[in-house]
Formats: structure tokens, sequence, C-alpha cells
């Protein structure tokens, strides 16, 4: 029989993924097509995760199966980058759903606002 431990720091793992990448218990469990309970008793460890869920876990949290069992390292700037960019893009895709009216509202604050403060250098550039 496997170790208790084992599967509750599974558990807290996969909600700490879940929450890096914007994604609540009900969302996740709707995508998964089970309840947000048995979401819960997942990230607890009370239930264990099965091979067809753990592969749908990574295609929806977009990690690997290593990284969701603890297999691979800590994960790095790039993949903290990555659930920053898709909290932006869950942003984005609310802004776009907006009325025109208030999309463009939007628009022209965002761009009063980028104007009075420097731009960023990319990734992989340096600062002039």
């Amino acid at each position: 029989m496997a170790d208790p431990s084992a599967a509750a720091a599974i558990g807290a793992r996969l909600a700490r993924l879940r929450k890096e990448r914007g994604v609540t218990q009900a969302e996740l469990a709707r995508r998964l097509g089970i309840s947000q309970p048995m979401v819960s008793e997942y990230e607890r460890g009370t239930l264990r995760l099965h091979g067809e869920l753990i592969l749908e876990l990574t295609a929806i949290l977009d990690v690997t199966a290593d990284e969701l069992l603890g297999r691979a390292g800590d994960a790095d700037a790039r993949d903290s980058s990555r659930a920053r960019n898709r909290g932006l893009m869950r942003r984005l895709q609310r802004v776009d759903a907006l009325p025109k009216r208030d999309r463009d509202a939007l628009m022209r604050t965002i761009d009063a606002f980028l104007t009075r403060v420097p731009a960023a250098p990319e990734e992989g550039e340096q600062a002039a």
C-alpha cells in the first residue's frame, strides 16, 4: 500500500499548481467532469490520482506528469512566468467579452497609464 503522506504531498502540489494557474476547484471539476468535492478530496490526498486523471490534469494545468507527481525539480522562472501570463490571458478574455463602449474606455485608460510608465525590457533583452 502506498504512503498516505505521499498522496497528501501530491494533493498539495495539485492545489498549488491549480492556484498558480488561476483555476478554481469548481472550474477544474467542470473541466474534468467530476464534482468540486472530489477535487477537494484529491487535493487533500483523500482520493488518489489515477492514470487517466493524471493525463487530464497535465493537459488542463499545462504541466508534466513528473511535475504533478513531484518527480521533477522545482518549477523554474519560465513556469511561473507562464502562470502569470495565463492570468493575464484570462483577464484579456474577460475584457474582450465587454461591450465595445466599455472595452474602448478601458483601452483608453490602459493606454494613458502605459504612456506614463517606461516599458520594461523584453525577456532576453538588456535594459537601455
